[in-house]
């Protein structure tokens, strides 16, 4: 689990595991007593045991994109907790297709979510403290979107340490991916902690000298990789 300096916030990883390696992310306000899980995409029952056992109330699950990595337990937590379950209206296509994905690629069930709310009609993704930002990051999917917090943000498959979503998928767009990055390194402070849905958080700053870099070339993710550890991929 990590802290932000001032205490307010707790994020806590929940990684799915092989052969995703996708990061889950519990995100507990103690200013305003609420959680949310973002990106539920491993086993339900793990991701809801960690959630009880921060003992802060969920509030949402919200997804930064439709990916069935991303998204495989969002019905299952959703349901758990009598919660919404957040995401942008561009990417309903793609998870109403999720199930499919999850099957042909990960031979896995995904229940499917029946009812999601669009992230654009519900800006502070049910935290009554307001304390999220959603930064819409199209690119990865049509949909994809980062969530901001003072101090840190969780950017899904946007931009990940030292790799970027890729971009040879169905509804991926290149170029919008890269503006995407542009606008949001331009949206966080540079001691803000990036944390991505693979591998390991890195610091804003240093992500902004990494892409300065290799923006015309950065290497996309791909999941058949041996994924990093949260040391290695320092």
């Amino acid at each position: 689990m990590n802290a932000t300096p001032d205490g307010r916030f707790r994020i806590t990883v929940i990684p799915s595991g092989e052969p995703w390696n996708e990061n889950c992310y519990l995100v507990a306000d103690t200013v305003a007593g609420e959680s949310i899980i973002v990106d539920p995409g491993g086993r339900a029952d793990v991701i809801c045991a960690a959630a009880e056992s921060a003992a802060v109330p969920v509030k949402a699950i919200a997804l930064t994109h439709a990916h069935h990595d991303h998204a495989r337990a969002a019905a299952e937590t959703a349901r758990h907790f009598a919660v919404s379950c957040y995401l942008h209206s561009a990417d309903f296509r793609l998870l109403r297709k999720a199930p499919f994905y999850s099957i042909a690629f990960g031979g896995r069930p995904f229940p499917p979510v029946a009812n999601p709310v669009a992230l654009e009609t519900a800006q502070d993704v049910a935290l009554s403290s307001g304390a999220v930002r959603i930064l819409h990051t199209p690119g990865h999917t049509p949909g994809s979107c980062c969530f901001l917090f003072p101090g840190f943000a969780l950017t899904g498959d946007t931009l990940l340490n030292h790799r970027v979503g890729r971009t040879d998928l169905p509804g991926c767009d290149r170029s919008a991916l890269l503006a995407s990055i542009d606008t949001l390194l331009r949206s966080v402070n540079d001691r803000d902690i990036l944390y991505g849905g693979h591998r390991a958080p890195w610091p804003a700053k240093d992500a902004a000298l990494w892409w300065a870099s290799v923006r015309e070339s950065a290497p996309p993710l791909d999941v058949f990789e041996r994924e990093s550890t949260h040391e290695d991929a320092q």
